[in-house]
């Protein structure tokens, strides 16, 4: 994770390069031809500057960051279309892309009136767009209609089902991943979906962490703003559900939501302390789930039943613990666990209710684990090694 130092010292940074470049604009040094640019290249400087204040933990000017950086999107928008017939058509070909910049970042600044703007802009592209970019390049249908897409969804507006089939037509045949994940979240909120919303973000946070290497150290890309901006769109349209996960901080998503995805697709609930929910993972194989539970064993010799802690409700992912972790769902007060609670429980009848343990060894020998640990029922086990500071 980049360090604190590092994130005060690009915040500067990335200031004082936004001040450098409105000091131009204020002494007229910009061309007219490279005003769109000029515009694109500040608004993705606040961008940045949203992302170390959200990394930082200033909410407010997280917030404050990508209003700017919207602004300057939406600027950026419409001065290329005022040059449109002088400039290369690269920057109309861009026009889409852009406006779902401006509508992702208005929706972390959790400005309605910037976003709903970004979203009629959207929908005021017309087809002419496609008739001269579609025969060039492949995936320019899909960028037209991600955006109208996303500023139907955003406006509430009727031709919802309609765009979305010209989406899902766009995509067809492009084989890009990305793009059909983003269509299986849009129908999911279009039909009030949360189960489809979290499969979605599941999978876009997935694909984001696989971008995170040991040698990042960018603010850029230890934000997630396309899963975080989703969540806050369908909590507008009135589904519970948000984001945990160390890409999208906690001063970006609402700290009363109910419904939490993890980076590996964790589920989680804030709403009702007297219930402990347990770690739970879809298993895309057989459309089931996975318990998930973490120890820590010492090392320096194999694991064994008895190292896995008992609780109140039994020895950790035993039946035992497993019935009793699921009747205390089905008994919660609160919604969400309720639903969690029944949908283990017919999986469990089903068969597709599998039990996982990882084990976190601070040593990293040879020992793996001993016979006993077949005992206790867990279907996989993940043995991490190398956890602690010993050696053997």
């Amino acid at each position: 994770m980049i360090s604190e130092n590092r994130l005060e010292a690009i915040h500067e940074r990335v200031r004082e390069d936004i001040e450098f470049r409105l000091q131009r604009w204020n002494k007229g040094e910009i061309a007219d031809q490279i005003v769109p640019k000029h515009k694109y290249g500040v608004a993705g400087r606040y961008q940045t500057l949203g992302h170390c204040n959200a990394l930082l933990g200033n909410g407010e000017m997280a917030q404050e960051a990508y209003a700017e950086a919207t602004v300057y999107y939406l600027e950026r928008v419409q001065e290329a279309r005022k040059r449109r017939d002088d400039l290369d058509p690269t920057y109309w070909e861009h026009e889409p892309a852009v406006l779902v910049s401006a509508m992702t970042a208005a929706q972390l600044a959790e400005a309605g009136e910037l976003l709903a703007d970004a979203a009629r802009k959207a929908l005021a592209m017309d087809e002419a767009y496609l008739d001269r970019f579609a025969p060039e390049y492949d995936d320019s249908p899909f960028r037209f209609y991600n955006a109208q897409v996303r500023g139907v969804i955003v406006l509430d507006d009727d031709r919802q089902s309609d765009l979305l089939d010209a989406y899902r037509d766009a995509v067809a045949g492009l084989n890009n991943p990305y793009a059909e994940t983003m269509g299986d979240v849009y129908a999911a909120i279009i039909d009030g979906d949360a189960a489809g919303v979290v499969a979605g973000l599941e999978t876009l946070l997935g694909n984001h962490d696989e971008t995170v290497t040991a040698s990042t150290d960018h603010p850029d890309d230890f934000i997630a703003d396309t899963p975080a901006a989703l969540c806050l769109l369908v909590r507008d349209r009135g589904l519970d559900v948000t984001i945990r996960s160390e890409y999208v901080p906690d001063v970006l998503v609402p700290t009363d939501a109910k419904h939490v995805v993890g980076q590996n697709g964790d589920r989680t609930d804030q709403g009702d302390a007297n219930v402990d929910i347990p770690h739970v993972e879809r298993d895309d194989e057989t459309g089931g789930y996975v318990i998930v539970e973490t120890i820590t064993h010492p090392g320096g010799r194999d694991l064994t039943a008895e190292d896995v802690p008992k609780t109140e409700k039994g020895r950790l992912l035993s039946e035992e613990w497993l019935d009793a972790v699921i009747d205390e769902l089905q008994s919660a007060d609160e919604a969400f666990p309720q639903e969690l609670g029944k949908e283990l429980q017919i999986a469990h009848e089903k068969g597709v209710l599998a039990r996982k343990l990882v084990v976190l060894q601070e040593r990293t020998g040879a020992h793996t684990f001993g016979e006993s640990v077949s005992e206790l029922g867990v279907d996989q086990i993940e043995l991490v090694k190398g956890t602690g500071d010993t050696a053997n």
